[in-house]
């Protein structure tokens, strides 16, 4: 058996529910060998079969009550401080009560101990105690992290595939049925700009089906990429004025890929109805941060919005988390006639 197969196999010994009861059986065992001999005769016993199982009562107690109370409700959900206070309150009264009956069960042991004496059992008992709760917790906390690690990992790749093709997808039909709509009629009113915009579309699909496939892209392309949505949406908008600018942008700078596109097709969407409707964005590198912002003119929102509104937005609100975790700033100013976004993220 090869050494993953093994660690496979150990893995799933410790995973998965199944094994439960046997994963406890030889925690159990590991710490009370010496009694399981004696109990099984093995060794001489000293105390009584009552004595044992009283003392394994309160282990039950102290451990279980850890992991499956304080555990789940104090320590994973950040509350530190009231864990350690719980755990070691819980502690020193199981200690106290398991001392006291070990001194009334085996009175004849103890009958001359002193004070001192029946201290340092005390003593003796909480820090054998504390050994048993910590292998216990280690052992959970390992688990739990372990799993929580591989639930996120799954989480972030179905999450950001499913956005990737959502938003692949989304250089929707609406938009091209309104783009090859406009070139039906620049086709028959023989329009001298009409080669320029069916390149501009066939960039923009070759870029959304092949580049989109990388987990990151270069800043100039996705500004490309932006522009020919742009040029397409001026092609069928007289009235539409879009300004863009570049700062100190380079093919060395990566994003991960249609990041910006909801807040652009936003801004197309919600400037439409307006006798002069402006797009104003610019992209910029400064201190190894990617900034953007996006200035455009706002209609009617009312005769505008549709079922479907925000969801765009709410998706890039989940990228910016999931990519770019502690590392991103995305602020809006939503006034009656104008809306400001800017988004500032971290290179790639």
């Amino acid at each position: 058996m090869s050494d993953s197969q093994s660690q496979g196999k150990l893995l799933q010994f410790i995973l998965d529910p199944k094994y439960w009861v046997w994963r406890h059986l030889l925690f159990w065992s590991f710490f009370y060998f010496n009694t399981l001999l004696t109990v099984f005769g093995f060794l001489e016993q000293t105390s009584g079969f009552g004595y044992h199982v009283g003392m394994f009562v309160f282990e039950l107690i102290l451990v279980y009550t850890n992991i499956y109370f304080l555990l789940p409700r104090l320590f994973t959900r950040g509350k530190l401080i009231q864990y350690a206070i719980a755990t070691l309150v819980l502690l020193l009264l199981i200690t106290a009560v398991d001392t006291y009956h070990t001194f009334t069960t085996l009175e004849c042991c103890y009958e001359d101990y002193t004070l001192a004496d029946k201290l340092a059992e005390f003593v003796h008992t909480f820090f054998f105690r504390a050994q048993i709760v910590g292998a216990a917790v280690g052992i959970k906390l390992g688990k739990y992290y372990y799993n929580s690690s591989i639930n996120l990992e799954q989480v972030k790749v179905e999450k950001l595939n499913t956005e990737l093709g959502f938003l692949r997808n989304q250089v929707n039909p609406h938009f091209l049925f309104n783009v090859m709509n406009s070139f039906y009629i620049q086709a028959k009113k023989k329009d001298e700009r009409l080669p320029d915009a069916i390149l501009s579309l066939s960039d923009l699909l070759r870029y959304q089906i092949y580049d989109t496939q990388k987990e990151f892209v270069s800043v100039v392309s996705e500004l490309e990429y932006i522009k020919n949505y742009l040029e397409l949406e001026k092609n069928r908008r007289d009235n539409l004025t879009v300004e863009i600018t570049a700062d100190n942008i380079s093919k060395h700078h990566k994003i991960a890929p249609l990041l910006l596109l909801p807040l652009v097709e936003n801004a197309v969407k919600y400037s439409q109805g307006l006798e002069n409707a402006t797009i104003e964005l610019g992209m910029a590198i400064k201190d190894e941060k990617i900034i953007f912002s996006m200035v455009n003119s706002k209609g009617d929102v009312k005769k505008i919005k549709s079922p479907d509104s925000g969801i765009g937005l709410d998706n890039l609100q989940k990228r910016l988390q999931l990519i770019y975790p502690n590392d991103h700033k995305y602020t809006i100013e939503d006034q009656s006639d104008t809306y400001r976004c800017t988004v500032e993220i971290g290179v790639r």
